[in-house]
């Protein structure tokens, strides 16, 4: 259940063993806090606020759920 007054971050596979939410306080901004539980410089990823791509400048809100995906590319 989310806390109120924060935004959860989902952590999964392949960037951790098993599924973690972690509650992140209202303002926290995703450059500062990603690049600190996102530690696999080998695996490209794309972070998705509420099911959409966002860019690493933005600062959470209440009730965000914000997860990273490992980047695919295919042709």
């Amino acid at each position: 259940m989310m806390e109120k007054d924060s935004a959860v971050f989902i952590l999964d596979r392949p960037f951790a063993d098993k599924k973690t939410e972690i509650y992140l306080s209202v303002g926290t901004c995703l450059k500062d806090f990603v690049p600190t539980v996102v530690n696999k410089p080998d695996l490209a990823y794309v972070v998705l606020v509420n099911g959409r791509v966002s860019d690493m400048a933005y600062c959470v809100k209440r009730g965000d759920v914000v997860l990273c995906v490992p980047q695919l590319a295919g042709g």
